[in-house]
């Protein structure tokens, strides 16, 4: 595993467009860059600009969800957010009687909606249902009642799912680690990781099937730290890389790319 660092993106982008190039005329079978969405297009347009070649066959550019796409296999029952919603108001009903602060609210409009955004945000950030007791523990009265009653129906929730063999927007990560550990596609490509300054849970888990599972991987991270500018790109992600290679005994190389060159650039890295 190489990782890459620098204290901007643009510097990473054009470094990691550069050697996407050399192994596409090096005859790799398959160079995938994997960039959040905001990143998608100008790394695009990067590389054909910058390409000899009319068109581009064995280099990709997707973000996360694009290669779920790729993979995904027709016996995923997967759920849009909106059904996800749907099925919520259905929990809400079912077990309106044993909810204790919501009840009264429980049927209002866009309580469902509220209750599911809730329970998106437990599970990209790996919390379970069965961790009602760690996450409450130092809480007040007050919003443990709230909590009990949102996590009687996240429990609920994921019990349809599993019932139904379901999986909701929020399983996307978990989907695609899956079939990422499974494709043959992903052994035979050179995986590049670059543009996201943080990334949830679920996310992490994605990035490590990606990490064990390629051919090779290198990932591209914004390290500024001790910098003026240090707040806006804080050193998550490098920390996650950092992790997860660790975690795996992932052998790791680190290159850290000289600053801009660019007087305008510089001053404001240094000095935002």
């Amino acid at each position: 595993m190489k990782i890459y660092t620098a204290d901007a993106n643009n510097i990473l982008i054009d470094k990691f467009v550069e050697l996407a190039l050399e192994k596409i005329n090096s005859k790799d079978k398959n160079v995938v860059l994997i960039v959040p969405e905001k990143f998608s297009l100008s790394v695009e347009k990067l590389l054909l600009v910058r390409s000899k070649r009319k068109a581009l066959i064995n280099v990709q550019v997707v973000t996360l969800s694009r290669l779920l796409k790729k993979l995904y296999v027709d016996d995923c029952k997967y759920i849009s957010a909106s059904a996800g919603v749907m099925i919520v108001k259905k929990i809400i009903l079912d077990n309106i009687d044993r909810l204790v602060c919501f009840k009264k609210t429980a049927k209002t409009l866009g309580f469902a909606k509220e209750i599911y955004n809730t329970i998106s945000e437990f599970k990209n950030s790996g919390v379970t249902p069965q961790d009602f007791e760690r996450v409450t523990q130092n809480l007040g009265t007050s919003l443990k009642i709230k909590l009990e009653d949102v996590f009687l129906l996240y429990r609920e929730y994921e019990k349809y799912l599993e019932k139904y063999s379901y999986h909701d927007a929020c399983d996307r990560f978990a989907i695609l680690g899956k079939l990422i550990k499974n494709s043959e596609y992903i052994k035979t490509s050179s995986i590049m990781v670059l543009g996201f300054d943080n990334i949830s849970a679920s996310g992490r888990d994605v990035l490590e099937a990606l990490a064990v599972s390629a051919k090779d991987i290198t990932f591209a991270v914004v390290d500024n730290s001790g910098k003026y500018n240090s707040y806006i790109c804080p050193p998550e992600m490098k920390l996650i890389v950092e992790d997860i290679a660790k975690s795996n005994n992932l052998k790791t190389t680190e290159i850290a790319l000289p600053n801009s060159n660019n007087e305008l650039s510089a001053h404001i890295a240094n000095n935002l």
